[in-house]
């Protein structure tokens, strides 16, 4: 099996920002580390090398188009040749994480698990177990959470069974943030059980500051079977704040979750089905923006003071652009175009890709006062703050 190992560990003393080397057979990369969306590279939207390493595919299936595969009514052959070229855009060193989404409201059955299982393993150097976005709100709003509990440990077994049955990767157990803090000890060990130490927190669309409690008892459950160090932690779809419609720059709180230990952060990939009267608002706003030839609406990270900047000012988007840091040509961010949405993804990613390289630097350098060097981003709250150090200091590691 290509194990998965974790070495040169260094933990802050005063912000659980953990520090790593991550190796996954012959290929390894350094922690914190952002994951780049595989699908959103393109040839014509190159990233700085530095922030390449670890990238994530997400495909989506559903009870119709599942049954459809299996029972060959959709063609297997086109899906197996979309996922190929996706993961060809990948570098020969970097490590791909493909996560199977399933959004079907029941349990698939056994020749379903071993489809999903497939599609995971062959496009994977590491295997996630599937995530369920609306099986797990299930189980959050069942008054019978202890059986849709045991319902769900069931359904990951069976997925467990089905990798093991010819398998040479680690497996990554999936935390869904619908499971209660009270559960995270009891998943923690179902998964330990089955020789599971890696671990992907769905954040589900949540802001990661406001689930202490639940990272909490991931941290205490990792820490008791002393695997806290050694672990890979993987968040995925944690939200980068309210992205109000009428707000011109959001907190950047989706950055804040490498100070809970986290050492890769994924993109958001939950869909966020708006209210109809809001829907049909932003619909006119885009209307009357091409009708009078605007510039599209894009929303960047700005490293400079941790703030999303939703706009369509020229003006602001070239001075957040950082002409000397990124290869993205900022023509394709002014346009509307099908490079514009691979555009906005890639440079927030590689933007956030370079702070987490600092990351690792400010940890070895100043590991005692890591604080420092957030406090001064104008957009990142002193409240937040002190929640990340009050986290890290109940953590005796």
């Amino acid at each position: 099996m290509s194990k998965l190992k974790i070495s040169h560990v260094e933990i802050a003393d005063d912000l659980l920002l953990k520090k790593s080397c991550v190796k996954i057979g012959d290929k390894k990369i350094e922690t914190p580390i952002k994951a780049i969306d595989l699908t959103k590279r393109r040839p014509d939207l190159p990233i700085t090398d530095q922030v390449k390493g670890l990238n994530e595919i997400c495909k989506v299936f559903n009870e119709k188009n599942l049954n459809e595969y299996l029972t060959g009514a959709r063609n297997e052959t086109i899906l197996n040749n979309e996922m190929e070229r996706t993961k060809n855009k990948a570098g020969e060193n970097e490590i791909n994480v493909n996560f199977v989404f399933y959004e079907g409201l029941r349990y698939p059955n056994e020749k379903g698990i071993n489809f999903l299982m497939d599609v995971a393993y062959e496009y994977s150097d590491i295997t996630p177990l599937p995530i369920l976005p609306k099986l797990s709100k299930k189980i959050k709003e069942n008054q019978n959470f202890q059986s849709e509990f045991e319902d769900y440990k069931i359904f990951m077994q069976k997925c467990i069974d089905s990798v093991n049955r010819l398998n040479n990767q680690d497996i990554m157990g999936i935390i869904p943030e619908s499971i209660t803090s009270s559960f995270i000890p009891e998943l923690i060990d179902f998964y330990h059980n089955n020789n599971i130490t890696s671990f992907v927190y769905d954040f589900g669309g949540k802001v990661s500051t406001g689930m202490r409690t639940k990272i909490r008892e991931l941290m205490i459950s990792l820490n008791e079977l002393d695997i806290l160090e050694n672990s890979f932690l993987y968040s995925i779809n944690a939200n980068n704040g309210k992205m109000l419609h009428d707000v011109p720059v959001v907190r950047a709180k989706d950055v804040l979750t490498y100070g809970f230990g986290f050492s890769a952060l994924g993109d958001q990939h939950i869909r966020k089905f708006l209210p109809e009267d809001l829907r049909k608002i932003l619909l006119e706003k885009e209307k009357k923006r091409i009708a009078n030839s605007e510039n599209p609406q894009v929303t960047l990270f700005n490293t400079n003071d941790y703030g999303y900047y939703k706009t369509s000012d020229i003006s602001v988007l070239d001075d957040i652009y950082s002409h000397g840091d990124t290869k993205i040509p900022i023509k394709y961010l002014k346009k509307k175009s099908v490079t514009f949405k691979p555009a906005q993804s890639l440079f927030n990613s590689e933007r956030i890709g370079i702070e987490a390289i600092k990351y690792r630097q400010i940890i070895k350098d100043q590991s005692s006062n890591t604080y420092d060097y957030f406090k001064p981003k104008k957009y990142i709250e002193e409240n937040d703050l002190k929640k990340l150090l009050k986290f890290r200091k109940d953590i005796r590691i």
